[in-house]
């Protein structure tokens, strides 16, 4: 399970922004919602993590770069293998507003529960471009010509294990230079280019830790790179699961079957209704709207986490999209239910849905902000870090009000039409 995510140096963030998992000492009120620490929190040897985190803030304030960051991170870690350097093009986004942006390293780092010991995991990514010059003949003569190219690197790379007050070094790497104590590196080749990361390195030649972490970052998901829902229509257990996950949220249906083309090999998929009139079917893509095509889009992924033994992590930027608020409250409530939820996987999502924001669904903890300073920096805060605010609060219409940030600010301007030539 993920304890905490950093970034610093990326897009729209310069300045080191943590995302937290671990519950805060704060306790919902006993009365009122006498079962949302219960639900929402989960006990891994000791440490107490939030098994749903939101973040808010005005469109461009960086909630999406936010999760890109963890996202892309988690890809590259996760990836089969590194052949060149442009696996990591996505990571080196230094914050644009930088003096020397192609001399700066862009950071990240990972914590998390995993077989019960909690484990430190981060590297630096670097982007150089260079100017290559070789000669060419123009009219009989040789002549320089330039070109351009970037190059992308892992400047430092570390991995740390902390069990029972006791912090174990794995590994630490500068360049290609390597402090390794992993108990398998007899087995392990040096690295032969400064664009691979170690870990997956280490992995692909089965080092027992690095390989279970490397297996951890492929149980982190988002709706685009998610489980494919069709599989499960493969078998009528698989299926009777799929209907039974639509009905929970008011989607009926009798039947669901998937038909593919013989000449282009797409398939498509039909839902059978049944009303007092008799059967009716509907093509998913044709006839459904666009919030039912994302539930079903969704429900793969979410039977899988929820069904597996080890713990996975869904990432949904804008969870809102297309969906009622109400649908969108049930989707986090089974997420935070454990009779559901039984493999403690975790939500990460954003969200402009104020609806969500009520101490009987989330806890103050689980409510991040994000908002950009004079300097164009994107500012990440949780809720829980500002003084005076009750647990039990009307989080949403202080949001609203703008007491805790991350709201647009409206000015005073006249809106001019454009005018029509004459």
């Amino acid at each position: 399970m993920i304890v905490e995510f950093s970034v610093k140096n990326y897009r729209s963030i310069k300045d080191m922004q943590t995302l937290s998992f671990q519950a805060t000492d704060i306790v919902s009120n006993p009365e009122k919602y006498p079962d949302v620490d219960k639900n929402n929190i989960v006990d891994v040897n000791g440490t107490r993590l939030l098994k749903t985190v939101g973040i808010y803030g005005a469109n461009a304030s960086g909630k999406s770069n936010v999760v890109r960051a963890f996202l892309d991170f988690c890809k590259v870690v996760g990836a089969l293998q590194q052949p060149s350097g442009e696996i990591l093009k996505d990571l080196a986004q230094p914050f644009l507003y930088n003096e020397d942006t192609e001399d700066t390293d862009s950071y990240f780092q990972l914590i998390f529960m995993l077989e019960g010991k909690k484990y430190r995991y981060g590297f630096t990514v670097s982007k150089k471009s260079m100017k290559w010059y070789y000669p060419i003949r123009q009219n009989g003569i040789m002549t320089p010509h330039r070109t351009n190219s970037t190059t992308y690197q892992i400047t430092y790379e570390w991995l740390y294990c902390y069990e029972n007050e006791n912090k174990t070094q794995y590994f630490l790497r500068k360049g290609k230079e390597l402090e390794n104590d992993l108990p398998d590196k007899k087995q392990i080749p040096d690295l032969s280019h400064e664009h691979t990361l170690f870990l997956t390195h280490a992995a692909s030649f089965n080092d027992s830790v690095c390989a279970a972490i490397w297996n951890l970052m492929n149980k982190i998901t988002d709706v685009n790179s998610g489980f494919d829902t069709n599989y499960l229509l493969d078998n009528q257990e698989d299926k009777a699961r799929l209907i039974s996950y639509l009905s929970y949220f008011d989607l009926d249906y009798t039947d669901i079957y998937k038909v593919e083309s013989n000449i282009d090999k797409s398939v498509k998929i039909y839902l059978k209704k049944w009303r007092h009139l008799g059967d009716a079917t509907f093509e998913l893509d044709e006839h459904e709207s666009l919030g039912t095509q994302r539930l079903y889009e969704l429900a793969g992924s979410l039977i899988t986490i929820f069904n597996q033994e080890e713990s996975g992590i869904l990432v949904l930027d804008e969870i809102d999209s297309n969906l009622h608020p109400r649908l969108v409250i049930r989707l986090i409530q089974i997420f935070n239910n454990p009779e559901i939820n039984k493999s403690k996987s975790q939500l990460l999502f954003t969200s402009h849905d104020t609806n969500l924001m009520k101490p009987s669904i989330m806890r103050r903890d689980q409510f991040y902000f994000t908002e950009k300073n004079q300097e164009e920096e994107t500012c990440l805060d949780s809720l829980s870090d500002l003084k005076g605010i009750p647990n039990d609060a009307d989080f949403a219409r202080q949001y609203l009000a703008g007491i805790y940030g991350g709201v647009p600010t409206l000015r005073n301007s006249q809106f001019e039409p454009i005018a029509e030539d004459a």
